[in-house]
């Protein structure tokens, strides 16, 4: 009996960190062979030590089997016990595997981080590039609209200029043919 504790927990030390499952599904293959084997013996000795004693001293016999009843008993929580605590050991071991993928996770996270405040940067100067030009944009607008105005004050001015000259024009044709209508007029008094 005591060469099969030794055993078990010779196998239950020899699995390392970084074994992989298949080996750990085999530890727990023989574990439980182990286990069974260790619960058939148990159960063997309770049914042989359940027999009743028709003898005087049946008394004093009962008790002993009583006694290792409780113990078999014992035996039995315990192996139930370390099996619990091999399958806490399972789980430990899922949250280890759990814990390196979520670091993993975490690493390709941030390097995704870095490239994103990267990429957000060069949009950042986009932006500001595409304002910058908006507002020049704006600024030509609006001196082209002032352009506009001015030119079209210029063509209106230069219109009534020429209106004042076509009259100016007019006015001295005017003149002119009086006048010569008069130095006309007096050539012909002065002839008669």
């Amino acid at each position: 009996m005591e060469t099969l504790d030794k055993k078990a927990s010779h196998n239950k030390f020899s699995l390392s960190q970084n074994s992989q499952q298949s080996n750990y599904a085999d530890f727990l293959n023989t574990e439980l062979k182990h286990l069974q084997d260790k619960i058939l013996t148990l159960e063997c000795r309770m049914n042989t030590r359940d027999t009743p004693f028709k003898d005087t001293e049946s008394y004093h016999h009962s008790k002993g089997s009583s006694k290792s009843r409780k113990k078999c008993e014992k035996e039995l929580k315990s192996l139930e016990s370390s099996i619990g605590i091999r399958s806490n050991s399972l789980t430990a071991m899922q949250v280890r595997d759990n814990s390196k993928d979520l670091s993993k996770n975490l690493v390709k996270l941030r390097q995704n981080n870095a490239g994103f405040i990267k990429d957000n940067e060069k949009l950042r100067k986009q932006i500001k590039f595409k304002r910058s030009l908006e507002e020049k944009a704006r600024a030509l607008k609006e001196d082209y609209k002032g352009l506009k105005t001015s030119i079209k004050r210029s063509e209106n001015i230069r219109k009534k200029q020429k209106a004042m000259i076509d009259q100016l024009k007019n006015q001295l044709e005017q003149i002119k043919s009086k006048k010569s209508i008069k130095k006309k007029i007096k050539k012909k008094d002065k002839t008669q």
